[in-house]
């Protein structure tokens, strides 16, 4: 039998149990519910804006610049790559999109040379930061919004919808230059180098060994660029840009506002205007191009000689591009919106300054031959290869007989050309 004492310590050990069991059985439930969410807790900046970026307006670049360079035209011109009135005729056109209202932001005159600077130096955003002393970040948020803003404000004046009178317009400078009747440009594309999009595989893969997009530009005889496509993938031929771009599905479809077809000059041979590619596009009643293979007559090698020599003016589009703005040489990292705003930039600047350049030059090139307006016939649709090459072999004919340029010929003789 157990006394009082051993039942009370009994009683008391089970009921010490039991309150241990319960408690840990309802901490675990209380584990098991969602906890409520808290706001995560930042560190306090120190300061606003760094030391270092206060003493922008003395010795950032920005500021320097613009109290030096400007008395000598020439080191401004190389920096900026204009001159200072077409820095300021440029400010004036972007400055409204370029103002916020924030006395901290960045005024649209630092923005615009920022970015110019990115364009023409091909340096990395971090090392154009810290030569105008402004945040990593705030470089890269104002170069990608000013790259858009050049695009939105320039385009329209200096890259518009070509229009049938523009071709006409366009044929005519071709002509007086090159002696190429009834052209309407050169056209060709242009890699431009990228690192590897993500989701993209070997899209961008080019015959290079290079990740790329292309640019597919088409441009007069004074370089000055008419039409754009950006934005297709490097493993793409040019034919087979030409053919996906909107451009191309225009020509192909008859809706670029191309003009009537009509006489090739002093003769009565019906001919359709034309852009002049090299051998990567095909041969279409509006694209001519040269004669294939190694062992031509001296007939199609004088007709391969003057269409390059017409052709020189897109390569030297690409070159003066490429020069002016050195960042299209160098690979360029981020996503494809980037660089797809970068190459417009590019794009609207060049034709920018072949613009502003050509209105304040005093001597302008005139034009020694008379323009003579030809009777138009009615189109006729035949898209069969055979006429296509009927019609090159008469603009052969026409290079070889009606308007013979001798020292081509002499250089073709001599094999130079």
């Amino acid at each position: 039998m157990l006394d009082a004492t051993e039942v009370l310590l009994a009683f008391l050990l089970l009921g010490g149990v039991a309150a241990f069991l319960t408690r840990k059985s309802k901490s675990k439930r209380k584990s098991l519910r969602r906890k409520p969410f808290t706001r995560r807790r930042y560190a306090r900046k120190s300061c606003w804006i760094k030391n270092t970026w206060r003493l922008r307006q003395t010795h950032g670049l920005y500021g320097k610049v613009l109290r030096t360079m400007r008395t000598d035209p020439k080191m401004f011109e190389s920096y900026f790559r204009m001159t200072y009135d077409q820095f300021q005729l440029l400010l004036s056109m972007v400055k409204p999109h370029l103002t916020k209202e924030s006395h901290r932001a960045l005024n649209p005159g630092i923005r615009l040379a920022i970015t110019l600077r990115y364009l023409a130096s091909g340096m990395s955003q971090k090392d154009v930061a810290l030569n105008f002393l402004v945040g990593f970040t705030t470089a890269s948020n104002v170069i990608r919004e000013t790259l858009g803003v050049l695009w939105h404000v320039l385009s329209p004046k200096y890259l518009p919808e070509p229009d049938t009178d523009m071709w006409l317009k366009t044929a005519r400078l071709n002509m007086d230059r090159y002696q190429v009747p009834l052209c309407c440009g050169f056209v060709d594309g242009k890699h431009v180098k990228c690192r590897n999009l993500p989701h993209h595989g070997t899209q961008l893969f080019n015959y290079k060994k290079e990740y790329s997009l292309v640019l597919l530009a088409v441009c007069d005889a004074n370089c000055k660029i008419l039409a754009v496509d950006i934005g297709q993938y490097g493993s793409i031929s040019d034919g087979g840009t030409l053919k996906n771009s909107e451009f191309g599905k225009k020509l192909f479809s008859g809706t670029l506002g191309m003009p009537g077809t009509t006489f090739l000059p002093d003769t009565q041979i019906p001919f359709e205007y034309y852009f002049i590619g090299d051998e990567a596009f095909p041969l279409h009643k509006h694209i001519q191009r040269p004669y294939g293979g190694k062992f031509l007559s001296f007939e199609k090698r004088v007709y391969n000689a003057r269409l390059s020599r017409g052709r020189s003016s897109i390569e030297r589009c690409f070159g003066i591009m490429c020069a002016t703005w050195r960042i299209l040489l160098n690979r360029i990292d981020g996503n494809e919106s980037t660089i797809e705003g970068i190459i417009q930039a590019c794009v609207t600047l060049h034709n920018f300054l072949i613009v502003e350049k050509q209105k304040n030059s005093q001597t302008e090139r005139s034009s020694k031959r008379n323009h003579k307006s030809y009777n138009s016939v009615t189109e006729k649709e035949n898209k069969s290869k055979k006429q296509y090459n009927t019609a090159r072999d008469a603009l052969k004919v026409w290079f070889n007989v009606i308007n013979v340029i001798p020292w081509i010929n002499m250089k073709v003789r001599q094999g130079k050309m």
